[in-house]
């Protein structure tokens, strides 16, 4: 990869990860901004990005805020930088006579689970928001700053922010991708390497979008290459959006290329569990029993007379490939049985292929890209799950099936 694009400084105790200079100016250099009176950052970090934005607009007067002052010694007439959290409803005044003003927004905010204040859902619920998302206490900060992001802009105001992967891409997210679709205007999405952040694999995408509806407009999406160039842009509908909105799902999906779903294997099926682990405790597998990074299993009893099972009942035997449906981690938890028989708890999926095709799937599962689909098939914050329906439909990007 080009040195312009090597990694970010990495995660502090905050979740915040401080922006690298090329990134920065990558992302304000894709805006298309031109008479910008003022600028403010909401999670300035060390200023990489209040900094790329002044570069760009000279004359601009900048605002940046961060809860801690992190920010260079870089002398700006045209900057003001207040510490302050930027995660609350009400801002001092220097501020606060400012929202609804800005012509650009730029941030790149930590990726953490703030614990619950009653602020979260006032900011949410201003920008209309809570119509197409559910307002939990488990709200991720990311979607708080978006929020924040969207009320000091002015109407017509672009935004840039550098977010997480699921935001683009999970299931979980759809009723917020929604409502930035809806609401206002996605002109570009712009996939980041996945090691652009030092030390974690965390992959991030640059979100661009103005504070207006613009009708019949197609969203351009981008990656950085591995020359580190920014790459020729696909164009999607909005309608296609909702779904997903990363570069690489629809590259793959225009050019074809070994695209595929689970659910559209050839002789395939999938089963449920049904006990609990209090209604049997004998040979039953159950998530508990996962262990480590352990990926076959062998069962004791060597016959399915052996468990005397009803004809209702879901036994795991030779070949079957076994996930975990629910809980934290749960798209780690991936076994594949070598021998023997068991009953599998109601907490199990497992899938029962035939041919090469069932150890291709479970390689398939256990790798990053599986376990990145698996991860963005979830719902739920607080405690994860996957349903069989999104289980079908997990992409097999690179898988070849007989």
């Amino acid at each position: 990869m080009n040195s312009n694009y090597m990694p970010f400084t990495q995660r502090d105790s905050l979740g915040r990860y401080y922006t690298k200079e090329s990134i920065s100016a990558l992302l304000v250099s894709q805006m298309k901004a031109e008479k910008v009176n003022n600028i403010i950052d909401l999670a300035s970090g060390e200023g990489s990005l209040t900094y790329a934005a002044l570069d760009r607009w000279k004359n601009a007067e900048a605002y940046s805020l961060d809860i801690e002052s992190r920010m260079s010694k870089k002398v700006c007439d045209n900057l003001t930088h207040i510490v302050t959290d930027a995660l609350v409803h009400s801002f001092p005044e220097m501020l606060a006579r400012h929202q609804g003003n800005f012509d650009v927004a730029v941030c790149n905010p930590p990726f953490t689970l703030p614990e619950w204040r009653d602020d979260y859902f006032k900011i949410i619920s201003e920008i209309g928001a809570d119509k197409y998302i559910s307002v939990s206490k488990y709200v991720p900060a990311e979607i708080i700053f978006i929020s924040q992001v969207i009320r000091f802009l002015k109407k017509g105001g672009e935004a840039g922010i550098i977010l997480p992967d699921g935001i683009f891409t999970a299931r979980k997210f759809i009723g917020l991708r929604r409502y930035l679709l809806n609401e206002h205007s996605i002109t570009k999405v712009i996939e980041l390497p996945r090691n652009i952040f030092k030390r974690t694999e965390a992959k991030t995408h640059i979100l661009i979008f103005n504070k207006k509806i613009m009708p019949h407009h197609k969203i351009q999406l981008h990656c950085i290459t591995k020359d580190g160039e920014l790459s020729p842009s696909v164009l999607i509908r909005k309608e296609d959006a909702v779904e997903r909105m990363d570069y690489s799902y629809h590259y793959n999906k225009n050019e074809g290329k070994g695209f595929s779903t689970i659910g559209m294997l050839k002789n395939i099926s999938i089963f449920r569990g049904r006990f609990n682990s209090k209604e049997i405790t004998e040979h039953v597998f159950h998530t508990t029993k996962f262990s480590g990074d352990e990926k076959y299993i062998k069962f004791h009893c060597n016959s399915v007379e052996e468990l005397k099972p009803s004809k209702l009942d879901v036994i795991a035997k030779p070949g079957d490939i076994l996930i975990a449906r629910v809980g934290r981690n749960f798209h780690k938890k991936i076994l594949f049985v070598e021998s023997g028989y068991s009953y599998i708890s109601d907490c199990i999926f497992l899938i029962r292929a035939s041919g090469g095709d069932k150890k291709k799937l479970f390689d398939f599962l256990c790798s990053q890209d599986g376990q990145e689909e698996l991860s963005r098939a979830s719902s739920g914050v607080a405690a994860q799950h996957i349903t069989m329906d999104a289980l079908k439909k997990i992409h097999l990007v690179r898988i070849k099936h007989d």
